[in-house]
């Protein structure tokens, strides 16, 4: 288990539908008290945004808030990003967060999902379905 209220498929399919609709994806890992195990929690792309890079090229932390319209209600929380290559100084019971980002060379921060040269033509067939159900539903009539 994950974490107390998930499955695997569960997290996976969070990852999954954030990896094809953002491009990326965040992962929530905490070190559990006994400080052998860890719990892992899906956090919804949509609610993170990235800090700023250090010297070396790497974000070191994110900022997360349920609704990012409503700042006043919904505060952000800034949160520590996961380093994969020194996990020894992680503290029991705090949150990291774990962001996978596939490599966009025209955006900085925040990646593209792979669909995202076709977005036009997706608008475009939206509008002429639409445009021909109106003139369905007129009778064919201008």
């Amino acid at each position: 288990m994950p974490n107390e209220n998930q499955t695997w498929d569960d997290v996976i399919r969070g990852l999954a539908t954030d990896y094809i609709l953002y491009g990326s994806y965040a992962l929530q890992v905490v070190m559990n008290l006994d400080g052998k195990t860890f719990s892992f929690f899906n956090i919804g792309l949509d609610k993170v945004r990235w800090g700023e890079y250090d010297e070396s090229g790497n974000i070191p932390y994110y900022y997360i808030s349920a609704d990012w319209s409503a700042l006043g209600q919904n505060p952000p929380i800034q949160i520590e990003a996961l380093d994969l290559t020194n996990n020894e100084n992680l503290e029991k019971g705090v949150a990291y967060l774990y962001v996978y980002r596939t490599y966009t060379p025209t955006q900085i921060y925040y990646t593209q999902p792979s669909y995202a040269a076709a977005i036009q033509a997706i608008q475009s067939e939206i509008e002429f379905v639409q445009h021909d159900l109106k003139s369905a539903v007129n009778n064919f009539v201008p």
